[in-house]
C-alpha cells in the first residue's frame, strides 16, 4: 500500500479523488501480487511436466540405443563369422595350391 498512500499524500486536497486514486492504486497492486503467485505457481507446474517429459525421453532413448547396440552386436559377430569361414577358405584353396 505503499505507492496508494503515497497517492494519497499528493492529492489529499481533494479527498474523494485521493481516496479513489488510492484504492485504484492499492487494487493495482494486489492485481500484480496474484499475478506474480500465479506466474510462479504456473512456471513449478511447467517444471515438473518438463521434467516428466524429459525422463520419458530419457527412458525412450535408452531402449532405443539398447535395441541399436544389440542388433550392431549381432552384425558385427555375423561379419566376424564369415570373414573367418572366408580366410580359412582362402587358406585352404593356397594350401591345396602348393601341393
Amino acid at each position: 500500500m505503499g505507492l496508494a498512500l503515497k497517492a494519497y499524500e499528493l492529492f489529499k486536497e481533494n479527498d474523494a479523488i485521493a481516496k479513489g486514486l488510492a484504492e485504484i492504486i492499492d487494487s493495482l497492486e494486489q492485481s500484480i501480487k496474484q499475478n506474480e503467485a500465479a506466474t510462479k505457481s504456473d512456471l513449478k507446474e511447467t517444471e515438473l511436466k518438463l521434467v516428466k517429459e524429459i525422463k520419458e525421453l530419457e527412458l525412450r532413448l535408452s531402449k532405443e540405443i539398447e535395441t541399436i547396440r544389440s542388433s550392431t552386436i549381432k552384425w558385427i559377430i555375423g561379419l566376424w563369422f564369415t570373414q573367418t569361414i572366408a580366410i580359412a577358405a582362402f587358406i585352404y584353396t593356397v594350401i591345396a595350391q602348393l601341393k
